[in-house]
């Protein structure tokens, strides 16, 4: 087999059709494996149960697939992976869609797309060639893969991909560019086809991509204590994100989270303002801030960069400095019109109307600061230590610490008292200390949602009527809210996984049937994958259609080049 790239200027080569069953590689149409249907939640108030994916798939690939399909196909099947790959030699993505089309109702759950090499190099009729094959694709949920960029047009096509990811929740984008990258010498000079060690890890990245989609992205969870209103769970995370933070919208009714990815997550009645889950972030975010009227807010990296949207103004960053240790922090003045940032090492660095009233930086710390917090008048503020450790500057008042208890877990952040003659601490694992005259109203569950998963979190939000919410996540929550606020359309290249949830082991649902009751928190959460029983049913018919459809293909090929050839 040539491993040059199968179409060139003026050339058209013949499509040759390879379809491998994961199943039975040696058949010649694909095999379709069939699982057992994956059972429905169990039934809990105030809770509906979504429908559980299918561990089947659907991989669509152009010449590198050809190459790496005995990889990929052997790799998913002995993860347990049911459904089909394909390949087809110099396939355009537009002439996919009709296979798409002829496919949709056996593709499963998820399909993975590795296409695009042979529409170089337009990224705007490549954008428009997405939206197509997203469209003809609605209800799955879309993985698709990045090029590497051969030539620069390419890098264009790339842009595309992650722009059409904003218009897309059910589209992620997999950087397979940037994995074969990391390992020069697995393709051939052509820079696209495979060498053996390639194909392997192709097949590896595709595999992961599938099982991080499939095992269920970690939920945004709020617990509502004190009279606080409920707001129910936002969005799915992407695959390693983690909610780091959140700000409430000003009216009390409402409030959003944010991951490290810089997805933005709306709770209640908070409105979306935008997100940076779309930009390549130098540096993970780690901070959040509301504007006083709900209309804005505003993210901050690690790096010091800051993000503004809605109303939110931008006053500076602290992404030109030299800094001694990475930001972990923000918050905004009253007015909305300035903020801080601090970092992990107790630096203070203010901007706009914020006035500067000092630091840690220069103490020598026992615990990195990961917190802090304004007094409701603005003339000071507070930070917290991992340890539980206080320090209060300005007109802060110092209410007490936490630095001599034995924690749990360590301290995610620091919240003030409406009048600000107190604070609360947070943990990690929701464990709440309350200082001054903030009223401790309890601490967040450990085990949450039908399956009692065990949940983390990131921040404390007062509620304006009493109360206050815990944010974080629960990483295995197979229930959705029934007045459930979903993440808006582009909160994540991902609200990414917006419809998906985790599927519930066979082993849970063995023990609900024979009536053990109990539910093992570290079997649901961590546990080995169970395999649910498979049968496996040929379609010879399919794979008529789809080697039908390569020879159509070639046909109107060559019939196009007949006709401009007589021009």
């Amino acid at each position: 087999m040539s491993h040059k790239l199968l179409r060139r200027k003026g050339r058209r080569s013949l499509g040759i059709v390879v379809v491998l069953a994961l199943a039975v590689p040696a058949l010649v149409g694909p095999a379709v494996l069939t699982g057992a249907p994956a059972g429905a939640a169990a039934a809990a108030s105030a809770f509906t149960a979504p429908p559980a994916p299918q561990r089947r798939a659907y991989v669509q690939g152009d010449s590198v697939m050809v190459g790496a399909l005995a990889d990929v196909t052997s790799t998913l099947r002995a993860d347990g992976w049911a459904g089909t790959v394909t390949g087809f030699t110099g396939l355009h993505t537009y002439a996919a869609i009709p296979l798409f089309r002829q496919v949709r109702s056996t593709m499963g759950s998820v399909a993975v797309i590795e296409l695009g090499a042979n529409d170089c190099c337009d990224g705007g009729s490549f954008g428009r060639v997405i939206d197509q094959v997203m469209q003809t694709l609605s209800g799955l949920h879309v993985i698709w893969l990045t090029m590497p960029v051969w030539k620069p047009g390419v890098a264009a096509m790339n842009q595309a991909l992650w722009a059409a990811s904003r218009r897309w929740p059910s589209l992620t984008v997999a950087d397979w560019a940037a994995v074969l990258a990391a390992h020069p010498g697995y393709e051939y000079p052509d820079q696209v086809h495979l060498k053996p060690e390639g194909s392997a890890l192709l097949a590896t990245f595709i595999r992961q991509q599938l099982d991080a989609w499939f095992d269920g992205p970690e939920r945004t969870y709020s617990a509502s204590l004190g009279g606080a209103p409920t707001l129910g769970g936002g969005g799915w995370l992407p695959p390693n994100g983690s909610v780091i933070g959140a700000a409430p919208d000003g009216d009390g009714a409402g409030l959003w989270a944010v991951d490290a990815a810089g997805g933005v997550y709306s709770l209640g009645d908070a409105g979306f303002y935008g997100s940076a889950a779309s930009e390549h972030l130098s540096a993970p975010v780690v901070g959040m801030a509301a504007t006083p009227d709900g209309r804005g807010y505003w993210l901050v990296g690690a790096d010091g960069g800051v993000f503004s949207f809605g109303d939110a103004g931008f006053y500076g960053s602290a992404a030109s400095e030299h800094l001694s240790a990475p930001v972990v922090g923000m918050a905004a003045t009253p007015d909305g019109r300035g903020y801080w940032l601090v970092g992990a090492d107790g630096g203070v660095f203010s901007f706009g109307d914020a006035g500067f009233y000092g630091s840690a930086g220069a103490q020598s710390l026992a615990a990195p600061v990961v917190g802090m917090a304004p007094t409701p008048n603005g003339l000071g503020y507070w930070l917290v230590a991992s340890d539980g450790g206080v320090f209060s500057y300005g007109e802060a008042t110092f209410s007490g610490s936490a630095a001599a208890s034995p924690l749990a877990a360590p301290m995610a952040g620091i919240t003030p008292s409406p009048s600000g003659h107190g604070y609360w601490l947070t943990g990690s694992d929701g464990g709440v200390f309350s200082f001054g005259d903030a009223v401790f109203h309890g601490a967040g569950p450990d085990a949450v949602g039908p399956d009692q998963v065990k949940a983390s979190y990131a921040a404390l939000v007062a509620a304006p009527s009493g109360g206050y919410w815990l944010v974080g996540q629960a990483p295995a929550l197979a229930y959705a809210p029934a007045a459930d606020t979903t993440a808006a359309p582009g909160t994540l290249p991902s609200a990414r996984a917006g419809s998906v949830v985790r599927a519930k082991s066979a082993r849970q649902r063995a023990s609900r049937r024979a009536g053990r009751g109990s539910r093992s928190v570290t079997a649901a959460s961590s546990g080995p994958r169970s395999r649910p029983p498979r049968s496996v049913a040929f379609s010879i018919g399919l794979g008529s259609v789809l080697i039908l459809a390569g020879l159509l293909l070639t046909l109107a090929r060559r019939r196009r080049s007949s006709v401009g050839a007589t021009r």
